[in-house]
């Protein structure tokens, strides 16, 4: 008899969540969410993350490479419909506004769903985080009374007249006699003297956090031209804004008559940017009235991906500014991104050159018999069938795509 091994690969999604140092109330805390294919086989449909703020933290903003993002109360919901190859991560983040009801240690889940997992082990992370009070006012009160002695002295005059009588066998005749006396009596007050101390605290609320503007973290592919949405996690109050986005410029550039649109919290203010130093984009708008109240993005900037570029970027922020209508400074802070390089999806395209050809066959022979190792999208690339297993029946298949025999799909 006669039986074939057949190797079923499967995917396996871990999530994984974490945060730096103690959150402290009247401040915004970020949490990082990090989505792992520890599996043998490429995620396939639309992968989950659903994130459960606890009592005391509010939503802010939340982004990650190829995720949409939206919130529901204290329900953060993050998707995407790309295919997470076998031993590629994705991340996200989260960023909170943190109140009093948060105080003390609060624990933040993370569970992640679809995408054709196997192993539901790993997809709950739980990361527990410590939440410190605002400082607090001491004021001391301390009232005395005064103690007063006094001597007091009394003087009593009392007179009484009482009659004589001398009596004759001849004459009769009476007498008054006066007599005085006078006391004299001192009189001390005693009073105590107490001081009572009163100590009152007072809670006192730190001012709101700067206003947090987050650039979007994105992938492309070389040659591509992708759009960084820069949000805002509050627009009201704030009529003008200025910053800088800086990345590195053998990986992007601004496109010539690019320009930068506005995005949704944009409401009367004018806009320019200027794009001509290599390796940063630097914007301004401002306008007489408020941006739209909330969270949204102000503007959109064009980045032209370079055809040569093979790693990422970080996209970093500098120069920030805001203002409000009576041009009263606001205080900003920035949060950066990256820009994350990924090859097509280009079946047979195993070395990533945009081409298939006989390059490519032999390195998936070499691969089958275990001179070579591939991962991540070349690896995914190298199943040209698309069956879940990298063998010869892809190599025919290449060939047939390189001779003209069939007719291969369009590179995604």
């Amino acid at each position: 008899s006669h039986s074939d091994a057949t190797t079923v690969n499967q995917v396996d999604l871990a999530i994984s969540k974490s945060h730096s140092g103690n959150f402290a109330v009247g401040t915004n805390g970020t949490y990082t969410i990090t989505v792992r294919n520890v599996g043998s086989g490429a995620s396939s449909g639309t992968i989950t993350v659903t994130d459960s703020l606890p009592n005391g933290l509010s939503y802010v903003l939340a982004q990650g490479s190829n995720f949409f993002c939206s919130s529901s109360g204290q329900t953060v919901t993050c998707t995407t419909a790309g295919s997470l190859p076998v031993g590629a991560s994705a991340g996200i983040t989260i960023t909170v506004s943190i109140s009093d009801a948060a105080v003390g240690t609060v624990t933040n889940s993370a569970t992640i769903s679809g995408g054709g997992d196997t192993n539901s082990a790993n997809n709950t992370a739980n990361d527990p985080t410590t939440v410190n009070s605002p400082p607090t006012t001491t004021t001391t009160t301390t009232s005395s009374t005064t103690t007063t002695t006094t001597p007091s002295t009394t003087t009593s005059t009392t007179t009484s007249s009482e009659p004589s009588t001398t009596s004759s066998q001849t004459t009769t005749s009476s007498t008054e006699s006066t007599s005085t006396t006078t006391a004299t009596s001192t009189t001390t007050s005693t009073t105590t003297t107490s001081t009572s101390t009163t100590t009152s605290t007072t809670s006192t609320t730190l001012p709101p956090s700067s206003r947090l503007l987050v650039l979007e973290s994105k992938s492309a592919t070389p040659g591509s031209t992708v759009s960084i949405a820069a949000s805002l996690s509050e627009g009201n109050g704030i009529a003008g804004l200025q910053f800088t986005v800086n990345y590195d410029p053998a990986v992007l550039s601004y496109p010539a008559g690019g320009s930068v649109t506005p995005g949704t919290l944009v409401t009367s203010q004018s806009i320019v940017a200027n794009g001509t130093t290599p390796g940063k984009v630097s914007v301004a708008l401002a306008g007489s009235s408020s941006l739209e109240p909330g969270s949204g993005t102000v503007v959109s900037i064009p980045l032209a991906v370079s055809a040569q570029a093979v790693v990422g970027t970080s996209l970093t922020l500098s120069g920030l500014s805001a203002f409000d209508p009576s041009g009263v400074s606001v205080p900003l802070s920035g949060q950066g991104s990256t820009l994350t390089i990924t090859a097509p999806s280009c079946r047979g395209d195993v070395n990533l050159d945009g081409q298939r050809n006989t390059a490519d066959a032999i390195i998936i022979l070499n691969y089958i018999v275990g001179r070579q190792t591939l991962t991540g999208q070349a690896l995914t690339n190298a199943d040209v069938n698309q069956d879940g297993e990298v063998n010869v029946g892809d190599v025919i298949l290449l060939l047939n795509y390189i001779v003209g025999n069939s007719q291969p799909p369009a590179c995604r």
